[in-house]
């Protein structure tokens, strides 16, 4: 399957899909981190994790109402991550 997805893209058109993710996550990193949550990930490509500052109960709840997908660590933390279908889907 990645195969061909990277026949169809070709090497630039990857590229170009990368480029985005890792640019939409940056913007979302530095939301979170301008929010004065705890960013417990240095180095990342879409993905990352997170300490909330108010606790994850606020941030399960905001996200189930704005059908927002999150990981959830028995520890507290909580990792969203971007890729095609969250970039290029239309919430309101």
């Amino acid at each position: 399957m990645s195969a061909m997805y990277a026949i169809y893209h070709g090497s630039s058109g990857l590229r170009h899909i990368g480029e985005r993710v890792h640019n939409a996550t940056l913007l979302l990193h530095k939301a979170i981190q301008d929010e004065g949550h705890n960013i417990k990930t240095q180095l990342f490509f879409d993905t990352m994790k997170v300490l909330p500052k108010g606790g994850v109960a606020k941030v399960m709840e905001r996200a189930w109402h704005t059908e927002i997908n999150l990981r959830y660590f028995e520890d507290g933390h909580v990792s969203p991550a971007h890729n095609l279908v969250t970039l290029n889907s239309k919430k309101k």
